[in-house]
């Protein structure tokens, strides 16, 4: 009996330890997120820039749950993910006020859930980045476009029924560049074809008379 006690705490000291170390890994993750903007060559005359505003919402999240000042946060979102996207612009020459305008990319209520599916995209970024850059590849091969940049950022839980029906992805195409706003959950296929489908936009903004004049026109450009 005394032997059956020992070998029980045993076995639960272990699975303590190991739940400990599970979260240790998981708290880890969130404190060491540093993603950086990535350029993936194409060939000599086309290259694509992936920038994941994750790090960028993790400091506007950590530093407003230290607050409960609305406005406070409010400003953090300002300071650290709509400033950093125009110090992309700036570096790219990309316009970014339809891109800022957007009503999916605003501060929000829940940041402990936000900070959470960040974590989520963060183990799939390399699946991410890996379907991005393949279908992108496929396209531009199709219809060749010098340079552009895509913008990963984490859909708020305000919005999430929007990705939801749409297979975890909503993309929103500008002169040069576009966003993609991902749940972690985001159906694979789904992501393909979104990146394939905004690539077409992008190539619609280069032509100098493109307008979407009527519903139809709209219609026929959504596919």
């Amino acid at each position: 009996m005394k032997k059956l006690s020992i070998t029980l705490f045993c076995i639960s000291l272990l699975l303590l330890s190991a739940c400990i170390g599970e979260k240790e890994n998981a708290e880890t993750t969130k404190e060491n997120v540093d993603m950086q903007p990535e350029t993936v060559k194409i060939n000599a005359d086309s290259e694509l820039r992936i920038v994941p505003l994750y790090t960028q919402y993790q400091k506007y999240l950590k530093a407003s749950l230290a607050t409960d000042d609305m406005e406070e946060k409010k400003e953090n979102y300002k300071k650290f993910v709509l400033d950093y996207i125009d110090t992309i612009g700036e570096k790219e020459n990309l316009g970014t006020a339809d891109l800022k305008g957007n009503f999916l990319l605003n501060s929000t209520a829940y940041e402990e859930e936000l900070l959470d599916r960040i974590d989520g995209l963060v183990q799939r970024h390399d699946e991410v980045t890996e379907t991005i850059t393949k279908n992108y590849i496929a396209s531009n091969k199709i219809l060749p476009k010098k340079k552009s940049t895509i913008f990963l950022i984490p859909v708020n839980s305000e919005f999430l029924s929007v990705a939801e029906s749409m297979g975890g992805v909503s993309g929103a195409a500008y002169k040069d560049t576009y966003a993609l706003y991902l749940d972690e959950n985001f159906d694979k296929k789904v992501l393909a074809y979104s990146t394939a489908h905004e690539y077409h936009h992008l190539i619609l903004y280069d032509k100098p008379d493109f307008t979407i004049s009527s519903i139809l026109k709209s219609v026929i450009t959504e596919g």
